[in-house]
């Protein structure tokens, strides 16, 4: 287990019959959750300006920072099906909502570019 690599993408793009599952996409709330700080292994030079894209889309969206990184997973080429741990039937809403949202052309280029 680990973090997909460029020859892992790569190879989802070219073989579609695969799929990419995403475990921890939203990294246990903390994109939603001010009490939850990114951890080390998440912090690197380009962190703030990924988080301050992603939340003008969910901001101009209506919707939670999470949500949209589940979006974007779904949208994204190849699609990566996320895999989330909910505790409330709520937080199973929110998910499904996320993963369900379409995002635009110009979303996905601002929060790709970033």
């Amino acid at each position: 287990m680990g973090m997909l690599s460029p020859d892992g993408l790569d190879f989802l793009r070219r073989n579609p019959s695969f799929d990419g599952w995403v475990y921890t996409a939203t990294l246990q709330g903390r994109y939603d959750r001010n009490d939850r700080p990114l951890e080390t292994e998440y912090r690197h030079p380009g962190t703030e300006r990924r988080l301050a894209a992603l939340t003008r889309v969910a901001t101009a969206r209506g919707l939670r920072p999470g949500q949209v990184v589940l979006a974007w997973l779904a949208s994204g080429s190849p699609a990566l099906t996320p895999i989330v741990r909910a505790s409330s039937v709520k937080q199973i809403e929110q998910a499904v909502e996320g993963a369900s949202t379409i995002l635009t052309e110009d979303e996905l280029a601002a929060l790709d570019g970033a």
